[in-house]
């Protein structure tokens, strides 16, 4: 009997280290590589042929940029595959991103916090974990995967310089600083906000090589029940799969007000109408293509995603504001 591949292919800062870690921690998988929860094999073609013909039980790659890499898609095995594209609120998911990648490129001791929400690296096993240039180094090595390794030089200035951007930059100003960095270049900047916080694209990626059914669209809170867990644990890996009794989710959030040294916006105000917009435009695209394909949004909270998405002008105690 073969097994299954399991795929949590994004999005990032919308619960991947806590749902991949509820897999393992009880039970329902193991991590293709053993102890990594983000190998980013297929990212990089380190993978042998594959078609699909996994060992027996579920072997899960948490890799949450796949979703936007379609030659990593390619890569992937087409058979006996699940993949999971988990979701969050817009707004609420670009902070969160803001707040992680200020508090990394600050290189200081909050820094050192966050280890405990991102995945094993196995060349940084037995660091010191209280190094506050750990996750940065961290970081740069993964991104340093999806570049060819002759300009791994050029790729380190460049990092350092986007680091020193985010630092520096208010999230009104790394909005502003990002749009207009796509606008003049067609692509977003090392430690973007912006660059996974749109549905659409990733979920078309996964369309062009996955069946509706074997794509499964997830908000976390849709599994606060034990009931709800039950139900979605054999659906997703089949009805014979133990489901019975699955404690919550574990809570991984380390990033916040106090990580980034900036209180959340109050993102019902018109200030924020611009993108707002964008966000509102790519949510109704989300849906359009997910029901027009057929893919399931049983485990999706419609109320979560829609928050902040009226008119600023439509809230009671907004104010106009000048950007």
């Amino acid at each position: 009997m073969f097994g299954l591949n399991l795929f949590i292919a994004g999005i990032e800062k919308c619960g991947t280290t806590s749902l991949a870690d509820w897999f393992v921690s009880n039970g329902l998988a193991q991590y293709r590589v053993p102890g990594i929860k983000e190998p980013y094999s297929y990212a990089v073609g380190d993978v042998s042929v594959n078609h699909g013909l996994a060992p027996p039980g579920v072997l899960l790659d948490a890799s949450v940029g796949y979703s936007f890499n379609p030659r990593a898609i390619a890569r992937m095995p087409e058979h006996n595959t699940k993949v999971i594209l988990c979701l969050r609120n817009h707004f609420e998911r670009c902070f969160s991103a803001y707040s992680f990648y200020k508090t990394i490129a600050r290189r200081d001791k909050t820094s050192a916090t966050l280890l405990g929400t991102t995945p094993a690296i196995a060349e940084f096993s037995g660091r010191d974990e209280d190094d506050p240039e750990l996750l940065f180094e961290i970081l740069f090595h993964i991104f340093k995967l999806h570049s060819p390794a002759k300009s791994e030089g050029i790729l380190r200035g460049y990092f350092l310089e986007q680091a020193d951007n985010i630092s520096r930059q208010s999230f009104r100003e790394r909005i502003d600083y990002e749009i207009g960095f796509f606008l003049s270049r067609r692509s977003f900047p090392l430690f973007s906000i912006l660059g996974s916080g749109f549905f659409t694209y990733p979920l078309r990626n996964l369309l062009t090589r996955y069946k509706a059914s074997d794509i499964c669209l997830l908000t976390l809170d849709r599994l606060e029940t034990e009931e709800a867990r039950s139900e979605f644990v054999r659906d997703l890996l089949g009805p014979g799969t133990p489901g019975d009794k699955l404690p919550p989710l574990p809570s991984l959030n380390a990033t916040g007000e106090i990580a980034s040294g900036e209180e959340r916006p109050d993102f019902h105000s018109r200030e924020w109408d611009f993108l707002r917009d964008y966000f509102r435009r790519d949510l109704a695209d989300f849906r359009a293509t997910a029901g027009n394909a057929g893919v399931s949004l049983q485990y999706v909270n419609p109320e979560k995603l829609d928050k902040y998405l009226a008119d600023g002008s439509s809230q009671p105690n907004s104010q106009r504001q000048t950007p």
